[in-house]
């Protein structure tokens, strides 16, 4: 299988909007988030992490956030789209051959297309913290704390470990005819290995979006490398920090050079050898 040409068409499915799929350099030109936050999303796509994107209500962008974040898959993961608990079934009986990001369009009720709701969604999550597997996902809440009742609420179980796996929360809002991430939120768990005797992780917020001055707040109490050296266990915030930072400048180029196609941004990534080292290899 080409998983290149399999992971694009399995993005180009999310698309709400019609037209083309809206890239990070796209909402970076829109202001939808700024180069360090679009460079910790894409860090975690990357490094084979979990991320979810959230808002109230619908046409906000969580969706289109969450497809330009997952052209920066390592290659040679293969997207698997969640149609439903068959595919849970399917994926549980035998061990992921090579990296997998499981792929729900939203996590909410409705008989559409990879949509997941009910006991089903806590099994997607603890599958997702199988051996090379992550997941990418959105849902309908506005803050943190809406997201967190609502998932590990009973009527869908998700269990505090398995929440705590998802290294980013992404949170959407639109307001004065903008279109933002609100508030980002990261792990405070160490996701690099999770054992059944691991102590529930949680989250801390990173960034905020201060509405009256349209500019984003970085509020963690520690730097982004060393707190996600921290949670990743065994990699030295100097790497990290080496990583973030060619990210960032790959896509501040990217935004100069007006490169808005998500196909060309992801064969430029490849081409730079963004992913060639290992460090964006799945932990």
């Amino acid at each position: 299988m080409d998983y290149e040409l399999h992971n694009l068409r399995a993005i180009a499915a999310l698309n709400q909007r019609g037209g083309r799929m809206l890239s990070l350099v796209d909402l970076l030109d829109a202001g939808t988030l700024n180069l360090d936050m679009a460079a910790e999303m894409a860090y975690v796509a990357a490094h084979g992490g979990s991320f979810l994107t959230a808002a109230g209500p619908g046409g906000v962008g969580k969706t289109t956030l969450m497809g330009a974040t997952l052209a920066f898959l390592p290659p040679g993961t293969e997207i698997v789209t969640i149609e439903g608990p068959e595919t849970l079934d399917r994926l549980a009986s035998r061990p992921a051959d090579r990296p997998q990001c499981l792929v729900v369009h939203e996590i909410g009720r409705g008989d559409y297309y990879a949509y997941l709701w009910g006991a089903a969604v806590a099994r997607y999550f603890d599958l997702a913290m199988t051996p090379g597997r992550s997941l990418a996902s959105n849902l309908h809440a506005c803050t943190y704390e809406e997201a967190r009742g609502q998932l590990m609420g009973e009527l869908l179980g998700v269990s505090d470990r398995a929440l705590g796996a998802v290294d980013l929360l992404a949170f959407m809002d639109a307001r004065r005819g903008k279109r933002r991430v609100a508030a980002a939120w990261e792990t405070a768990g160490n996701t690099a290995s999770y054992r059944p005797a691991d102590p529930p992780a949680g989250h801390r917020q990173a960034w905020r979006w201060l509405t009256q001055e349209d500019r984003f707040d970085e509020v963690r109490s520690t730097p982004a490398a060393e707190a996600i050296a921290r949670r990743r266990g065994g990699i030295a915030p100097a790497r990290v920090a080496g990583d973030l930072r060619r990210l960032r400048d790959f896509l501040a180029q990217a935004q100069a050079e007006r490169v808005h196609r998500m196909e060309d941004l992801r064969g430029r990534a490849l081409a730079a050898g963004l992913f060639a080292d290992g460090s964006t290899s799945a932990a």
